[in-house]
């Protein structure tokens, strides 16, 4: 089964950041505050609670982010019984853990846009498919997250380019290797996709504020 999890943010007065910044560890501390603002802080800090009590979920102690490392490619991992991912866009953050998968998550707060200027996430039949597209904007934000899905489940960031992801409706390959893709309705201004390596259960949820606060207290 593959765990989802999502809070939305906005109104950030609703949020206590400095109390939620206390439940993370110093190193984790350090990452959040290279963000400039402080919307991007809270993103931040919020899906590395929602990993959290994913984590305690799934049995693992409060402390478990401290046991947190980070890959060759910089993607955190925990070790080899469990994988996970955290994305955030706009208003929501998103965050998804499995022990028996190997995971992405990605969300995209769907904006205007010229889509000439992100030729590079589009493959040659991508761009002239949108092109003529009366729904380009939003057939392009799904293009979008399935590929930062995908990417994010890969692991390898930089070294894979968005044009090396092939997707066919709801699967896509990548180096060789299939992935299953699977939209998460949050909501409708939001295009947000699940990859994975096989067909899985999906449970999702939202956190409200009053669960955030609670379970980190």
């Amino acid at each position: 089964m593959v765990k989802v999890k999502f809070f939305k943010i906005a109104p950030y007065p609703e949020i206590n950041y400095e109390k939620l910044i206390d439940g993370v560890p110093a190193f984790m501390q350090e990452k959040v505050l290279k963000y400039r603002f402080e919307e991007d802080r809270i993103r931040s800090v919020v899906g590395k609670i929602l990993l959290k009590n994913l984590l305690i979920e799934e049995g693992y102690q409060a402390d478990i982010l401290n046991h947190i490392k980070i890959d060759k490619y910089q993607r955190p991992f925990l070790n080899n019984k469990i994988d996970f991912n955290i994305s955030h866009s706009g208003d929501y953050v998103v965050c998804a853990v499995s022990k028996s998968n190997r995971i992405g998550i990605d969300i995209e707060k769907i904006v205007p846009l010229n889509i000439l200027d992100f030729e590079y996430v589009l493959t040659k039949d991508e761009l002239r498919q949108l092109l003529n597209d009366p729904d380009a904007l939003n057939q392009f934000y799904a293009i979008w997250a399935k590929k930062e899905a995908l990417m994010k489940a890969n692991g390898k960031g930089l070294e894979i380019e968005f044009t090396d992801v092939l997707l066919n409706d709801d699967t896509a390959i990548c180096e060789n290797i299939e992935w299953k893709l699977v939209q998460l309705h949050i909501n409708n201004n939001y295009k947000s996709y699940l990859a994975t390596q096989k067909d899985d259960e999906i449970n999702i949820s939202e956190l409200t504020i009053d669960h955030l606060i609670q379970k980190q207290l």
